[in-house]
Formats: structure tokens, C-alpha cells, sequence
């Protein structure tokens, strides 16, 4: 079912492997017109990028905003991790992680991470959607200068109870043809005290 719209996004992707190593970075967040080799020479501080893929749609061949970056050796790569991860791509900060991280245990807390939203959705919207579940609060991160959404932000809840039921019920829900993902916010104390959630 779609939220605020009614078309259901179910395009197939072209997916490539992605290698369980430390030399490779999974790349997030990337603007639809960015090319590999755009990616590559934002990167050229780092020594020793040998690969980039860009996953793209299998019948438009145009990208779907995530890909992977392998560099020669794992020293190299954390290099990258630690000093690019929110690099500015085309209006877009970029999020960079280790192909192992999300396999990580992350604690349950009352803040939930939501993204993939449709550029429109409002704080309000987002308020409306999880009102059975006792959200608090919703700040969604947007660009400095345009105040443009970018696509992702946070929500608290009364109690941790409340954003599990809410994890469970709403991920995958379709709000204006896309479908939302959610999951426990890594650094909940952290985003908290910055966005006032």
C-alpha cells in the first residue's frame, strides 16, 4: 500500500556481487547523474582506488544511488572511510561503510534512522504516518544552503518499545511510490543532541 501516492516503485536492479573484504567500501547516497569516474576522481586524494561500481537499473542502465570502491589494501580503504565518509557529491553527502559493518549488532533505542524518503515528505507527514506508535519527534536532514530534504532523517519515540513496533509494522511501507527503510539509529545520543530529536 502507498501512503501519499499510489504507484509502487518495483523496477529490477542490475546488482553486481559485492566482496566481503576490508579493501572494499560500500558507497551510499550518491546523486543519479554521478558517473563511476566522477566518483573515482572525487577520491583521488586516496591512493590506490583500483575499482568502482555504480549499481544501476537493469533495463535504464542509470543509476540507483549505491555502488562499491576497492582500493589496493585495507590500510587504504579505512583511509578513505575515516576521511571521505560525507564527502559533498552533487549536493549530496555520501555515506561510505566497510562491507561487514551492517552485519554489526546495533542497540535498540527510541530513535529510529529513516531513509529513502520521496524528497517532498515533510517532518509532519512523517509524524502522521508512525501516530500509533507515540513519536515525540521527527527531524529530517536537509541541504545547508536550498533547505532541500535529502532523502533521510530520525524519529523518536516515547519508549524503545514503541520504535520496535514501529520498525516492525512500517519498514518497507511505500510513502509516494518509494518504499521507506528504517532501522535502530547507530548513534542515537549523537543525532539527538545535533538535530533535537
Amino acid at each position: 500500500m502507498d501512503v501519499f501516492g499510489e504507484a509502487e516503485d518495483t523496477k529490477p536492479l542490475q546488482r553486481r556481487s559485492i566482496p566481503n573484504d576490508k579493501t572494499t567500501l560500500i558507497v551510499s547516497k550518491l546523486a543519479y547523474d554521478l558517473t563511476e569516474e566522477d566518483v573515482k576522481n572525487a577520491f583521488n586524494i586516496i591512493p590506490g582506488v583500483q575499482k568502482v561500481n555504480i549499481n544501476k537499473h537493469a533495463k535504464t542502465q542509470r543509476s540507483v544511488g549505491f555502488g562499491t570502491i576497492k582500493f589496493e589494501n585495507e590500510k587504504l580503504a579505512k583511509r578513505a572511510r575515516a576521511e571521505m565518509d560525507g564527502l559533498v557529491l552533487h549536493d549530496r553527502p555520501i555515506r561510505l561503510r566497510f562491507t561487514d559493518e551492517d552485519q554489526k549488532r546495533i542497540k535498540p533505542s527510541e530513535v529510529l534512522f529513516i531513509k529513502n524518503l520521496p524528497y517532498k515528505t515533510t517532518e509532519s507527514q512523517i509524524m502522521y504516518l508512525f501516530t500509533k506508535f507515540h513519536p515525540v519527534r521527527c527531524a529530517l536532514m536537509r541541504e545547508s544552503i536550498s533547505r532541500k530534504s535529502l532523502g533521510y532523517g530520525f524519529i523518536r519515540f516515547y519508549s524503545i518499545e514503541n520504535a520496535l513496533e514501529a520498525l516492525k509494522e512500517k519498514n518497507g511501507t511505500v510513502v509516494d511510490g518509494r518504499k521507506i527503510k528504517l532501522a535502530f539509529s547507530e548513534s542515537s545520543d549523537e543525532y539527538s543532541k545535533k538535530n533535537h530529536v
